[in-house]
């Protein structure tokens, strides 16, 4: 009987660490959820505000608006670079968890 005690005890110290490991696993994945909600809100809002900024600034009917094209490619090619870097930082980050 007292056997048959210690191994219940057993079963249970058991499945409260295995509650507890889920429980740290949950609270990691619900944080990496919501850190790459934030980041791919930003990214839309960025997105939009560059989109927003190229249909105002340069008009394909202008030709003056045309020789600014490069640089509006390089400014947007930078910023998605920096975009890019952020995606693979927080897709390190998920992968360690």
């Amino acid at each position: 009987m007292a056997i048959e005690i210690q191994l219940e005890k057993l079963r249970v110290v058991e499945a409260m660490n295995a509650r507890d490991l889920l429980v740290q696993k949950l609270s990691d994945a619900y944080t990496s959820v919501r850190e790459k909600t934030e980041l791919i809100d930003r990214l839309q809002q960025a997105l939009n505000t560059a989109t927003n900024t190229s249909h105002t600034t340069y008009s394909a009917t202008d030709p003056q608006s045309w020789g600014q094209a490069p640089e509006m490619l390089q400014t947007q090619a930078t910023d998605l670079e920096g975009l890019i870097q952020d995606l693979s930082i927080g897709s390190r980050a998920a992968a360690q968890i």
